[in-house]
């Protein structure tokens, strides 16, 4: 059930992506919530979740807007399995909370509550979808540049900065988002694996 959920929300924000935010927002700046979305889910799920999820993105992507086929499916896979390999997923994560709570327990005497989950569903999410947006357009603008377009690197800064605050913010909602959708699959997972 989760799955159809954050499926279903994947479609929504790709149809915002890709038809409301270029009329709302005209210019080369806008989130990029695709980016958003894939870490989100590599965060959540794992690598394995993350890089299906870039890949279907990517394609979608590719086939409806891109010149040089295959640089956003390239691209999200990647992101995918890079955020759900370098950074924990949230089953690993609950785990680890669960281990050091009763560790504080057995030393203090006494219940202890981690605060670990806060900074788990704002910082980690929040600063992967923005160093990923932002490397994905520094490649987007790079290979646009060498098709020919050498106007392009004026506007690049603005655009890239802006990009990534977009897509920072659009991300601190779809995490949570995305964790209601999944937070049985999550429990279940950490129960699982912890055995």
């Amino acid at each position: 059930m989760s799955a159809f959920f954050s499926a279903l929300l994947l479609a929504a924000c790709y149809l915002v992506q890709t038809t409301l935010i270029p009329m709302a927002m005209p210019g080369a700046a806008w989130p990029d919530l695709l980016i958003a979305c894939v870490g989100c889910i590599a965060l959540l799920r794992g690598a394995l979740w993350g890089g299906i999820t870039g890949f279907a993105c990517g394609m979608f992507l590719d086939a409806q807007f891109s010149a040089s086929f295959g640089l956003h499916t390239l691209l999200l896979t990647f992101f995918g399995l890079l955020c759900g390999a370098l950074l924990p997923n949230a089953s690993e994560r609950a785990r680890q909370s669960a281990a050091w709570a009763e560790r504080m327990d057995r030393l203090w005497g006494r219940p202890q509550r981690s605060d670990r989950w806060r900074s788990d569903r704002f910082f980690r999410p929040t600063l992967a979808a923005m160093l990923c947006c932002g490397v994905k357009q520094f490649v987007l603008f790079t290979v646009a540049y060498f098709q020919g377009n050498p106007v392009i690197l004026r506007a690049m800064p603005l655009s890239v900065g802006l990009s990534i605050l977009y897509t920072g913010a659009a991300t601190l909602v779809l995490y949570q988002l995305f964790y209601l959708c999944n937070r049985g699959a999550i429990a279940k997972d950490s129960i699982f694996t912890a055995r």
